[in-house]
This record gives structure tokens, sequence and C-alpha cells, in this order.
């Protein structure tokens, strides 16, 4: 019968070293492959930033040459005294009507639900040469004082009062007319509501030579029914 003994030791097998040269290379061969694709990457973003600064560049240029353009038109405009005056005469107009109306407003002579239409249809028929200084609306009828430099210049504006919507319903009499110290003409006019009636004006009915020889009053009735 035969025995054998084993004498070998497993503490005395050589060990392996990890790091061995093929897995060195392969490691390198991955960080270099790694470089490469991430400098391909950023050569691609810088690429398109490139372009993108380019086309903001232009366009800045191009705003900057628009800029400079309208700038040269804005030089060469100049305003319109014409046009300035005008707009400072309808600011003028403006700030008198505003004051006009909280004037009438205050003194309770025009009902609140429509004098501001009945002031602007008097604003749009002004006539050169005439003006009111009182306005009242009394259970409506509409009463209009004021004065005019001219007498004919009366029944030409009240012809237009059918052309208003808040003036053409009523039927309009001369009250009074009379001159002052100025030769200003001084009127009063009042009007009552004419549910079927037209504003009808001979414009022979007032004159000025009329006014003088019959004296400095005297009531005068204007727009009878034809």
């Amino acid at each position: 019968m035969k025995h054998s003994i084993n004498l070998f030791q497993a503490d005395l097998i050589p060990e392996q070293p990890w790091l061995t040269l093929p897995r060195i290379l392969f490691v390198i061969l991955l960080l270099i492959v790694a470089l490469v694709a991430a400098k391909g990457v950023m050569s691609w973003q810088v690429s398109g930033l490139q372009s993108e600064l380019a086309t903001a560049t232009a366009q800045r240029a191009n705003a900057q040459q628009q800029i400079t353009q309208l700038g040269g038109q804005l030089a060469a405009i100049r305003p319109d005294a014409r046009l300035q005056a005008e707009v400072l005469r309808l600011e003028a107009e403006v700030l008198t009507r505003q004051r006009l109306l909280a004037e009438l407003q205050r003194r309770g002579q025009l009902d609140q639900h429509d004098y501001a239409s009945l002031l602007s249809d008097l604003a749009r028929l002004h006539r050169d040469g005439l003006w009111l200084t009182r306005i009242q609306q009394r259970q409506g009828s509409v009463i209009l004082h004021g004065k005019a430099v001219d007498a004919s210049l009366l029944p030409l504006w009240m012809q237009q009062f059918k052309t208003a919507a808040t003036l053409s319903a009523s039927r309009f009499n001369m009250v009074e007319l009379k001159r002052d110290d100025q030769d200003i003409l001084n009127f009063i006019l009042q009007g009552t509501p004419a549910s079927a009636s037209r504003l009808v004006i001979p414009v022979g009915e007032l004159n000025g030579d009329e006014l003088e020889s019959n004296g400095d009053r005297r009531p005068l009735p204007i727009g009878a029914e034809q």
C-alpha cells in the first residue's frame, strides 16, 4: 500500500499582479478616446457660438445703421409752425370749454344727464365772431346768452342748429338783441321743445341796419315755421 504526502502549500503560489501592461495600455487608450471625443464636442460648441456671435454682430450693425438713418430723418424734420399754432389754439379752446363745464356744473345751470352733448354740439357749430357767455337749461328749455360782432352771423349760425341732435329738438326764438357800448351785439336765444317743427331762419331777417334803426333793444322772433 502506497501513501503520498502533499507538501504543497497555497501561500507558496505566486500572486498575479493586477496592474499589468495590457491593462495599462487599455486604460490609456480609453483616456485618449475620451479626450478626443471631448475635444470634438467642445469644437462643435465653439463653432456654434462663433456662428451665433457673427449673426448677432451683423444684426447689431444693421440696427445701428437703421438708427443712424432714422436719426438723420428725424433731424431733417422741421415742425410746421401753422400746425403748432393750431394745436395751441385747440388746447386753449379745450381748456376754456373745460373751465366752462366746471363752472356750469358748479352753478347747476345745466342738467347732469345731457349738458355734455349740448356743449359738444355747440362746440361743433362754432363760428368766428360769435361766442356764448352763458347757457341755461330749465325744464327742457335751452337759453343761450352770447355776443356777436355782426348781426348777420346769428341766422347763419342758427341755421346750423338743425344738424345738431340736442338743438334740432327745440324751436329757438330771439328773446333779446341789443348793442353794448363797444358796438358788440348781445343776444339771448330761448329754445323750447318742438316735437314736429323744424328750425327755419330766413337769412335776411337779421341785419345790422335794422338793428341800429330800431334802437338798442328789441325782441325779435327767429325760427318761425314755414
